[in-house]
């Protein structure tokens, strides 16, 4: 039952707004005397088959004989059924679920690997907020709160000794403790909080950003 339900959602959801009105009609009666009836062929009757289709109400036109053959041509080149021949008695066609016909339902695409190190997260006024939104807005080195016009970003690795815009390489600081470091290399945080600023080193160890926290610990592993 589950893929019963399965199939007529994919026949309304992608199947029918690629076929006309006429062309649905014929493909739900190959349905409903293939798929209910627990097979997969049917011999369309162009003679008989015109009344029974498209005549939902009374005075409704049917389907003229000459058009049902042109109908089941269409629908099989749009890969809906197979027509496998001709008898005296009609059209032999086989249906063809929707699950089936190449190219009808695609399948959402895998998301894109993206790399942060190649991302510019300095230049771009959009890319720096989100380095600011994930330290919480507060500087990485002091741990004060920065207002939007204190904010600034600093370089984990100086652009100076080939340091670059990217995720991992930036960090939340304050104007003061940007100005102080300048340049002078991963060791200028720690001397500059505990003795200046007043933090002890227990406290910044706890409380220091995530992404600088992160950096060092590779940094001391490497060494």
């Amino acid at each position: 039952m589950d893929d019963l339900n399965k199939t007529l959602r994919d026949i309304q959801d992608y199947l029918s707004p690629e076929l006309d009105g006429w062309e649905q009609m014929i493909y739900h009666y190959v349905f409903r005397h293939t798929i209910l009836e627990g097979i997969d062929t049917i011999t369309v009757p162009a003679r008989s088959v015109g009344p029974k289709i498209g005549k939902g109400r009374d005075g409704a036109s049917e389907l003229a004989r000459n058009n049902i053959p042109r109908k089941l041509r269409t629908l099989e080149q749009k890969g809906a059924i197979k027509i496998l021949g001709k008898t005296t008695n009609g059209t032999k066609v086989q249906i063809v679920l929707p699950r089936d016909i190449p190219g009808l339902i695609r399948q959402p695409a895998e998301a894109a690997v993206v790399d942060m190190e190649t991302i510019d997260f300095f230049s771009s006024s959009e890319n720096r907020s989100r380095i600011f939104e994930r330290d919480a807005r507060k500087c990485c080195y002091c741990l004060k709160s920065v207002e939007n016009e204190g904010a600034t970003l600093d370089h984990i690795i100086s652009q100076g000794d080939g340091g670059n815009h990217s995720y991992n390489n930036l960090v939340t600081a304050c104007f003061e403790c940007n100005s102080r470091k300048h340049s002078r290399g991963v060791s200028f945080p720690r001397n500059f909080v505990f003795q200046e600023v007043g933090i002890n080193s227990t406290d910044w160890k706890e409380k220091r950003c995530s992404r600088y926290r992160k950096w060092t610990a590779r940094r001391s592993s490497r060494n």
